[in-house]
């Protein structure tokens, strides 16, 4: 078997089944084809990001994870597309060598368990780990339509942090930025003037029409450990694969609903009706609520809609489950995915085993972050 590791800082594309891992050590046994340079404006490249795995795993675990991740890869992946697993160790070393130098008195924290470096890298900073934003979805319709973000923290804890904020030097640091609109934001509700940005992977590409991370945050200090363009490239995180309380019905379920898709069209008729269905609904997105839930948050200011109100008697829920996605759907092999359900499945049950989550292993990764601040002084 062939070891396939890229660490070039120009894009490569792998043809003929390509297949990497940026700053670990997979094997792949896929004969390829390599062509330097990415053009054009079709996807060329999936990222699969192991941020969250990471953080939310035993570093013992890593290797075998590693080893579970790029399986499930090639049991679901297109040929056609480059697929890269991207490890954040790396990301996270590079980011360490260009910010350890500056003073932050304030560091936002919007991964919630990068901690242990920040304390390591800025001790006497003040750390803000509470605060963030997540993407919430209309989950009754198979366009998984943005509804807004739902705010982690009251308003009240807002002002509080406004005022610690106040005339400091401010980092923001996040996993991922595809639109750079979460730092924008924080920026503009703290009152944040001239903060530093630094993100694990940062898109320098566009989103249609729109500008990308890159050129949002334009006039800023940006540092990234890792570089994505859209359209070419396109990312998922990995633990959304696999983190579910009921994973293997809902991977099922997933895959019936799948077939449907590929039978009857990703919008059909067919496809609504199984979305309408409360126990389908219940069991692919545990998390879900309606309507009168986004208006109470609303009132509490703790949800920011994304346009005007959200249609009568529909249904929303955060970080929908992949394998339920049309959009997901469109960067793999359906029909491998229905080959290999089986060992797919096996393969996302012995991955959930292995990522028990942040809150139960704190210790250990905020001791390895640490380390990693240690070892950058």
């Amino acid at each position: 078997m062939d070891l396939i590791v890229h660490y070039s800082k120009s894009p490569v594309r792998i043809r003929e089944g390509g297949f990497k891992l940026i700053g670990g050590k997979i094997k792949w046994n896929w004969k390829t084809r390599v062509v330097v340079g990415i053009t054009g404006d079709k996807l060329e490249r999936v990222v699969w990001m192991m941020d969250e795995s990471r953080a939310e795993s035993l570093p013992s675990d890593w290797e075998r994870i590693d080893r579970l991740y790029s399986n499930l890869i090639e049991l679901c992946s297109r040929r056609d597309l480059e697929q890269v697993i991207l490890d954040p160790i790396p990301c996270i070393k590079k980011i360490t060598s260009q910010i350890k130098e500056n003073d932050y008195e304030v560091v936002f924290d919007l991964t919630g368990w990068l901690g242990g470096l920040v304390t390591e890298l800025f001790p006497k900073t003040n750390l803000i780990t509470d605060f963030g934003l997540s993407r919430v979805r209309q989950v009754d319709t198979p366009l998984l339509t943005t509804t807004g973000y739902r705010q982690k923290c009251s308003e009240q804890r807002i002002q509080e942090i406004a005022q610690v904020v106040k005339g400091k030097k401010v980092l923001i640091l996040d996993d991922v930025s595809f639109s750079g609109g979460t730092g924008l934001y924080v920026e503009k509700k703290f009152g944040i003037a001239n903060p530093d940005h630094a993100y694990l992977i940062l898109n320098i590409g566009r989103l249609g029409s729109k500008d990308g991370a890159a050129d949002v945050l334009k006039g800023r200090n940006v540092f990234a450990g890792y570089q994505i363009k859209s359209p070419n490239d396109d990312g998922w995180h990995l633990k959304d694969l696999h983190h579910h309380p009921r994973l293997k019905e809902a991977f099922q379920k997933s895959v019936e609903l799948q077939k449907i898709m590929g039978y009857n069209g990703d919008t059909s008729s067919e496809v609504r009706n199984e979305l309408k269905n409360l126990d389908t609904l219940n069991l692919l997105f545990p998390e879900v609520f309606n309507v009168e839930e986004i208006m109470r948050l609303v009132a509490e200011e703790r949800f920011i809609l994304s346009g005007g109100n959200p249609p009568e008697n529909s249904y929303h829920a955060k970080n929908p489950f992949l394998w339920a996605s049309k959009y997901f759907a469109e960067q793999i092999d359906r029909e491998k995915v229905m080959r290999n359900q089986d060992e797919i499945c096996s393969t996302l049950i012995e991955l959930d085993q292995l990522c028990p989550g942040y809150n139960q292993i704190k210790t250990k990764i905020d001791a390895y972050m640490a380390q990693i601040g240690r070892d950058a002084k």
